[in-house]
Order: C-alpha cells, then structure tokens, then sequence
C-alpha cells in the first residue's frame, strides 16, 4: 500500500525507499492503535456481564506511563515543535502565493533605486529615503585633472588594499547597479562610465529573469591582475523592496542558522559543537528531504552559478563576484560552490548555511566548502547592522562603524549607500574620482512611499475580477512558484 500512494503522489512514478518507509511506518503504527481499541472493545464485550469486571489487554507498554511528568513535558515540546513548523511552512505557503500573484498582476514598483547626473554631481536615490551625493572631480586616467580630492585618512586595515586590482570602494559601487533596471531612461552604461572612469570598464550582460536574481556581468580590459588573465567582476542584486519573492528568499535561504540560534538558546551545551557536527546536520536533513521527495533545489542563483562556472571553466578569465545584502549571501556561497573569490558588502553570513548549498547543488560533502569561503572571501560588515546576525562569518572579515546608528533598527545601518559614504570619508579614493560624497538618510520618507504604493496597489485591486483571473489565468506559473517555495 505504501509503495501504491507513494507511485501515485510522484508525477513521474519514481518509487523513493526513504519515503516508501516513513509512510509504512506511519501506516502501521496507526494500525496498531486501531487494533488496541477494537481489542479492548471485544475484550469488554465479551466478559461483560451481572457481577463480571471486565478485563482489559495487557501491552508491552505501560499505558498510564503517558500521565508522568515527563511525558507531558515531552509531549509540550513535540507539539510546540510541529506548531512551529507549520507556522514557518503557513508563512513559506503565504509568501508563496503573494509572489505568484503579484508576479501574475505585475504589482511592481517602476524604479525603486534611480540616478540622475546634476552638473558635476552624481545623485543615486534609494527608495526616496537613502541619497547619496557624489561631486565628481573630472578623473581622466586615474588622476585628477581639476578640483581637490577626497583625503585618504586609510582608518581601517583593509583601506588602501586592492583585490584583483579593484578597492573595496570599487566593488561597492558595482554592487549598486544591479538594483537599478536597465532602461533607457536609466542608461546604465553612463552611469557605468560616471562610477569607473579610471579603468577600461564594460557592461558585457544583465540578467533580470523572474524567479532569478538579477545581476550584471563587467568586464575589465587592460586591468591589472595577479596573474595578467582579464578580470570579470559578476555583481549580484540585492533584496528589492517591492518583490515578496525576494523576502522567501531571504527566509530560504538562512532558514538552517536561525533554527540553530534556537537551538542554542534552548540548549547552551550545543554551542560547543564544530562547524562539521552543524554542517553534518544541516546537510544530512537536506539529504533526507530529497530521499522523501521533497525538492529544494531550486534557487536564485542557479543560473549565476552556472554561469561562473562557465566563463571560468578554462581558466583564461579571472572572475570575482560581488553584491551587497542577499547579493553579497549569494556571492559568498556561489564563489565557494564554484571555486571563485568573492567580495560581500554587508552579507548575512554563510558560514553555517554554505552547507545545504553544497549538499544540494554539488553533491558533495558539506565539510569542502568552509576551506573556499575562509581562502577566498571578504566581507565588509557594519556595526549595528542586524541584518548580518543571521550567520555567522567566514573568511576575511572588515567591520566598520555605522554613520546611522541612531536609525539602525531602520534598517540605517544596512544601506549600500551608506556604505559607500562612508569608505570614500574614511578609506579615501585612490582613483581620485570624487571631491566630496554625502548620504542622507529619512526612513520618514521611504515610509510614505511604501504607504503611497500600497495606495496605489489598493487602487489597481478595486476591479477584482481581472485582477482574480489574471492571478487564477496563469495557473502553471502559480504552481512553479509554490513548487520551488
């Protein structure tokens, strides 16, 4: 019977041992139960009768053992556990269907991060809340041909160092543009030129394909590196504020470490355990849900990462990823999976999570990937960001202070413009390309546009039939989502 459900419940027939096993169990022990009732109901029956007491059946298990103490407290914790499990797969399901929706409706905001060239500055706004201001001091080949330039006080370690030639200002500029959608109103390739003056820079591919993350490919003629091969520089996106499709990929994706925070809360001994014993854990639970038919493959950076592993594959190309948020996440556990370095701008860390990606996408043993993410990762975090609390960090690691400490639970301290304020004021710019850089921040201001769109949403959903048949008309598309949720 259990190999017939488990046939019948695989579209492609495919008959899994582990699966076949667990509903076996499931099914007998549930026969046991039944034959317990109906054996002590016969029992009952039969010996009943004028000054007769019945007798009741004698089981190898003690059924009053259930009314101890400690079986109540078990019993507490198994149900708070299962409640919790299906309260993070209610939150998983509902994500799910508010992405396919909204992706089925197209209830997209046009431009959430947008930039515009004001005389000699360049002014990149963020949700209406974050501007950043930067007075370009007219570099042309690395020097500056008018103006001063920024002081180069070098208040951290890792000021004044290059990776593959490029400073972490560099690579913190490159992380914004892939939040910005490349429309001919946005003209990428400007702002491109506007950013990197200093080096011979080329958008060579975008990617903005649904239920992927965006990102940008650059290539860098002439650079020098290392070893002399050109230089590739992959920046991945970002959460973008607007998509719910994002946000359960943030909950996938370091789901594993924030139930290990739990379980370390509950049970302070396990914060002795090695990276390989969490690692071993986290990769043997991912093997086990492939085993029972449950597929969690599918993600963001599948097609990132086989293209890295593409253009790489010959070893002619040095390629380096970058990204801040999610995309620096993505970065550090792509750059791992295919062997490649990669610089993070404010990463939730991976140090833990790197595991299931390894179990999933490569096959392999989870305990390889820790080697490539010390080796060949950097990360710059800021204090009072808690966004980057989700894992733990590996590799090197910079931390700086937060110039919006005061705003932090505001997500002031998570800020990609922030950032880059504040490695051009403490780290200065080698490039000589700014005289002066700015960043206001009023998350007053990123409120009443969230409230302004949701107006707008409100507005578009008040004819509730096209909106219900354009949901319900895409139905494949609707199960794809729920699928890889």
């Amino acid at each position: 019977v259990a190999v017939r459900l488990c046939t019948y419940i695989r579209d492609d027939g495919a008959v899994l041992p582990v699966l076949v096993f667990f509903i076996w169990l499931a099914m007998a022990g549930e026969g046991l139960r039944i034959m317990r009732r109906w054996t002590n109901l016969v029992q009952a029956l039969s010996t009943a009768g004028p000054g007769k007491r019945a007798k009741s059946v004698k089981f190898a298990v003690d059924s009053s053992v259930q009314d101890s103490l400690g079986m109540k407290v078990v019993t507490i914790l198994v149900r708070v556990l299962i409640a919790s499990m299906l309260s993070f797969a209610a939150v998983l399901g509902v994500c799910a269907i508010a992405a396919a929706a909204q992706h089925s409706v197209g209830l997209f905001v046009e431009d959430i991060v947008v930039w515009e060239e004001a005389k000699n500055e360049l002014v990149i706004t963020n949700a209406g809340a974050s501007v950043l201001t930067m007075r370009r001091s007219g570099v042309m080949g690395g020097s500056a041909s008018r103006g001063s330039t920024l002081p180069s006080p070098q208040d951290y370690m890792a000021c004044g160092n290059t990776w593959y030639g490029l400073q972490l200002l560099d690579y913190a500029l490159l992380s914004e543009l892939p939040y910005i959608k490349p429309t001919a109103k946005n003209n990428l390739p400007r702002l491109l030129n506007l950013l990197m003056p200093h080096v011979n820079i080329s958008l060579v591919q975008t990617s903005q394909e649904v239920g992927q993350r965006p990102w940008m490919e650059f290539e860098l003629r002439g650079h020098p590196t290392e070893d002399s091969r050109p230089l590739s520089v992959v920046a991945v996106s970002g959460t973008n504020l607007d998509r719910v499709i994002d946000y359960l990929e943030d909950i996938r994706m370091w789901t594993e470490p924030i139930v290990l925070t739990i379980i370390y809360t509950l049970f302070p001994s396990t914060r002795s355990w090695s990276r390989e014993t969490t690692a071993l854990f986290i990769g043997s639970m991912h093997r086990m849900m492939a085993a029972v038919g449950v597929r969690d493959d599918r993600w963001h950076y599948d097609r990132i990462l086989q293209h890295v592993r593409n253009i790489s594959a010959d070893g002619s190309r040095q390629v380096v990823l970058t990204g801040h948020s999610l995309g620096g996440g993505i970065a550090l556990v792509v750059g791992a999976l295919a062997g490649q370095p990669a610089v993070a701008i404010q990463p939730p860390g991976v140090y833990h999570s790197l595991a299931k990606h390894q179990a999933i996408q490569q096959g392999s043993h989870e305990l390889e990937g820790s080697s490539a993410l010390h080796k060949k990762s950097l990360s710059l975090v800021v204090e009072g960001d808690w966004i980057q609390h989700f894992d733990q960090h590996g590799g090197l690691v910079q931390t700086m202070a937060c110039d919006q400490i005061g705003k932090s639970l505001a997500a002031g301290c998570h800020l990609l413009e922030g950032a880059i304020f504040h490695l051009a004021r403490h780290c200065g710019d080698v490039a000589n390309r700014f005289t002066e850089v700015n960043h206001h921040y009023d998350p007053t201001a990123a409120t009443m546009a969230v409230l302004r769109t949701c107006w707008q949403v409100a507005l578009d959903l008040l004819d509730w039939k096209a909106t219900v048949s354009s949901i319900f008309g895409s139905a494949a598309q609707v199960q794809g989502i729920l699928v890889a949720g």
